[in-house]
């Protein structure tokens, strides 16, 4: 593995990535970079947020599962954050995961993205995976057509083996939540779960219309407020406890990047939050175990740390952390 201080590239790398994080980190400092709208010749949607000057490399964003898809908040404030720092980034719009489901239609949408991605570009495109969107990335850079053609891979407190995750969140939690940020996970969980499962709930137009409200913009609700909407409008459906709730199946194998990363090529740069309540950080070392087994010439590099709050960055944790972080994200601006 290389070491800390070797990682960090150019000063200008460097700079561009510190940048990055920090504009995502703080709004103000977030320009107006409106999205170009796109499609390819299947008609699948995506969308474009161009550089300032002439792109240093494109990256392909794929987000997790979030009511918003590409217009998430969070999603559009990344983009524009990478933008401004000289990428030229393209999110897809994904139908499966804004309803929170695994369906192989995303990934043949990413395929056709992708492919054209390739094609149209000389400087091998990035990926960027947030969550479930990390195990769409790396099953993307191991595909046949694409496994030469893809540049680095960043992945955000991704997902290894879908049936996995899907079973630990419908189980009964181990361990009662400690601190509000445990809780906080455990309670977007329930959520999303309910939010699955609605019509099979019987949830009220008024309940299912504040849970899509919460989901929508979950960072931005206190706790309290959170907590007092689980316990008077989700908990009493006992989730963890029901056996006929969504369940996606072979799907969910089919999605999953475990035991499919052998013809990953490209480097993959893997970050987790060390106290995840929605994805293990488990998920991580094993698919960072994984890919260490190409051996030869490939590279990766895996950071579990508390800067990391699922996919939302915090602001506590080790500076050491916190630089390994930008290296990670410098190697987006590499284009050699």
């Amino acid at each position: 593995m290389k070491t800390f201080s070797s990682s960090l590239g150019t000063p200008e790398r460097l700079s561009r990535s510190i940048r990055l994080l920090f504009r995502s980190m703080r709004p103000r400092y977030n320009e107006l970079l409106l999205a170009e709208k796109h499609q390819t010749a299947e008609g699948f949607e995506y969308d474009v947020y161009h550089p300032r000057t002439k792109p240093i490399r494109t990256v392909l964003m794929i987000y997790g599962m979030t009511i918003g898809g590409a217009q998430d908040v969070r999603v559009i404030k990344f983009a524009r954050s990478c933008a401004n720092a000289g990428l030229r980034v393209v999110v897809p719009h994904l139908p499966g995961l804004k309803k929170f489901m695994i369906e192989p239609g995303d990934m043949q949408r990413l395929e056709s993205i992708a492919s054209r991605l390739v094609r149209e570009n000389t400087v091998k495109p990035g990926l960027i995976g947030f969550s479930t969107g990390g195990s769409y990335s790396l099953l993307l850079a191991g595909r046949a057509g694409l496994r030469e053609r893809v540049g680095p891979v960043v992945l955000f407190s991704p997902i290894y083996d879908a049936r996995e995750v899907f079973s630990y969140l419908h189980s009964p939690q181990e361990t009662i939540p400690q601190t509000d940020h445990d809780l906080n996970g455990v309670i977007w969980g329930q959520f999303v779960i309910a939010y699955r499962n609605k019509e099979i709930l019987g949830l009220t137009p008024v309940v299912k219309d504040a849970l899509q409200t919460l989901l929508e913009d979950y960072e931005s609700y206190d706790l309290g407020v959170k907590q007092a909407f689980y316990q008077n409008h989700v908990e009493l459906h006992n989730l963890t406890r029901r056996s006929d709730l969504v369940n996606e199946g072979s799907d969910l194998e089919l999605l999953s990047a475990h035991g499919q990363l052998a013809g990953v090529t490209a480097p993959v740069f893997i970050l987790h939050d060390a106290a995840d309540r929605v994805v293990p950080p488990d998920q991580s070392r094993r698919m960072y175990a994984e890919l260490v087994q190409r051996g030869g010439a490939a590279h990766q590099e895996i950071l579990v740390t508390p800067w990391l709050s699922h996919v939302v960055m915090q602001t506590s944790g080790s500076l050491t952390e916190l630089f390994r972080i930008v290296s990670f994200l410098s190697e987006l601006f590499q284009t050699g």
